[in-house]
């Protein structure tokens, strides 16, 4: 589990060096995150109010809906990918490329 330090990066932090792309999180709506206060904050509320929720009051005639009922959580936008083995191959016809995917996800053809 990741733990998520909340906080607005400014230009300065930016041209310091202090954070890189890998820092960069989303949060899901609730009532203990900070919200972006740049254009995607458009974005969230425009999406929030077609479905009727607010995300800055709290009373909702559904629960369920109501942003005191959850407390939301954060998601890095880009993760790098770890442990991982790859391979570039290239094929001369498709007929070769055809066979070698059926045989990786198990569909059999030879």
């Amino acid at each position: 589990m990741f733990c998520f330090h909340k906080k607005a990066v400014t230009a300065e932090d930016v041209l310091n060096g202090n954070f890189t792309i890998d820092d960069v999180v989303l949060p899901l709506p609730g009532s203990r995150v900070l919200y972006p206060t740049n254009d995607i904050a458009e974005v969230y509320n425009d999406l929030a109010t077609k479905d009727s929720i607010s995300l800055t009051e709290f009373v909702h005639n559904v629960k369920e809906f109501s942003i005191t009922s959850m407390t939301g959580s954060y998601r890095r936008v880009f993760q790098r990918p770890k442990d991982y083995e790859w391979e570039l191959i290239s094929y001369v016809d498709r007929e070769t490329l055809s066979l070698e995917l059926s045989k990786s996800v198990g569909l059999g053809g030879g």
